[in-house]
């Protein structure tokens, strides 16, 4: 039988290592619970407004895919969320999780981030934190596991019009290479993003340098 006690260590390493992964566990507990604000703040108006787009509130067999809540975006370029206590006016925003959907589809293994855009400037989205690279890293993974196409979407409002059947890059500081190459094909939804993608592969491809020892 293991022993339930964890060992006891004088490592400073240690217990700032424990100390960062609980700080890091605290945010994707912070991040799970406004997605969830934002699904309960969804209204008639909203679920109208995004059914005219052709988004369901829910797809099946899928977590939920959005929510609505309101922020504005800062300094740094981040989505900052309302504080609702002040009393000040701001648009809701449709927020979108960056996350892996868990073995049921109930919900998320844990969300990285949220993204965050409004509806009349779709091709404009922000997010939460910086963490997250990919909407549908679940998809793309499996694309690359068992060799299928993979198809990109050039705004997280086409990917949810999709019914997330595909992904979307959000964070175009990624490397193409790293996240999309095991895909046996990439199928982009419009002639910019291939063109992005195909931009952003060849500056990620850093020539070696590679010299003789003397």
């Amino acid at each position: 039988k293991k022993n339930a006690t964890m060992p006891q260590t004088n490592c400073g390493g240690g217990r700032l290592f424990l100390a960062r992964r609980l700080a890091v566990l605290e945010a994707v507990r912070e991040i799970d619970a406004l997605f969830l604000a934002a699904l309960r703040r969804r209204n008639r108006r909203h679920l109208a407004k995004m059914a005219d787009l052709g988004i369901p509130a829910r797809v099946e067999n899928m977590p939920p895919m959005w929510g609505a809540y309101p922020g504005y975006v800062n300094d740094a370029g981040l989505w900052e969320p309302a504080d609702l206590q002040s009393g000040e006016k701001l648009r809701d925003m449709v927020i979108v999780p960056c996350g892996w959907a868990d073995l049921d589809g109930v919900f998320y293994d844990g969300i990285d981030d949220l993204v965050a855009f409004l509806l009349d400037a779709p091709g404009r989205w922000f997010l939460l934190r910086g963490n997250a690279t990919l909407l549908g890293p679940d998809q793309a993974w499996d694309a690359g596991f068992y060799g299928r196409p993979l198809r990109l979407y050039s705004s997280p409002l086409a990917w949810l019009q999709a019914g997330g059947a595909g992904a979307c890059v959000v964070d175009w500081r990624m490397t193409p290479r790293l996240h999309l190459a095991d895909a046996s094909e990439l199928i982009c939804d419009t002639d910019e993003l291939r063109h992005r993608l195909v931009t952003r592969d060849r500056e990620c491809q850093s020539p070696w340098t590679i010299s003789v020892a003397h």
